[in-house]
């Protein structure tokens, strides 16, 4: 029973590690402006639409500059937020801001200097929120794969990107996260069941290509 229970905990804890993120990213949507009448609503969407222009021209303008990237994903966002849910423009936009938020951090990357690696975690967790509600979990898990190289001691950021590569289909990574995760805290309330995970999802020897 006692580990029924661990494995009930385990699984919940998989599928809240994003379903968070995702419930923060979906009540965003749905605050939109829906409380406005149609006429804020108009007046609303043309002033994000502007603010969305001149944004496109500072990040053209200044093209190597992280910060201009990072709004410009910010107000992709906000704007999605305005669309219908599902509508192509919502999903336009938040493709929009994985894009951005993406060039936001290559151009960190290539920066460096002090208080970077904060920075970049900070738009790569902005990237994954938008990939995880597109549902883009094999996007959500590469970037789990960068968020861990920059925190190669964080157990949980192992146990996240654990959590999305199961919902990508992505068992290798899963397993070697989970590995990792294990390595970097044994005595987890969640290890005997992520050991049975482990256990259940291995490749088998029989699997192993003949020698």
């Amino acid at each position: 029973m006692l580990l029924d229970r661990r494995k009930v905990k385990f699984w919940q804890k998989i599928v809240f590690s994003f379903m968070a993120v995702l419930m923060v990213v979906f009540i965003m949507g749905y605050a939109g402006f829906s409380w406005l009448g149609c006429d804020e609503e108009q007046s609303a969407s043309e002033q994000i639409n502007q603010e969305v222009v001149a944004q496109e021209s500072a990040a053209a303008a200044a093209s190597e500059d992280p910060q201009e990237w990072v709004e410009l994903g910010q107000l992709y966002v906000e704007r999605g937020s305005q669309s219908p849910q599902e509508s192509d423009a919502h999903k336009a936009d938040l493709n929009k801001a994985a894009a951005a938020y993406t060039r936001a951090d290559e151009l960190l990357k290539k920066q460096g200097g002090k208080g970077v690696k904060q920075q970049r975690l900070d738009v790569l967790r902005s990237l994954v929120d938008v990939q995880l509600y597109l549902q883009d979990f094999a996007g959500a898990t590469a970037t789990y794969g960068i968020i861990t190289s920059l925190t190669p001691k964080d157990p949980q950021a192992y146990f996240e990107m654990a959590s999305i590569a199961i919902n990508a289909g992505d068992t290798d990574t899963a397993l070697l996260a989970f590995n990792r995760f294990l390595e970097l805290d044994p005595d987890s309330p969640d290890a005997p069941a992520v050991k049975e995970w482990i256990e259940q999802n291995k490749p088998s020897k029989s699997s192993s290509p003949s020698e």
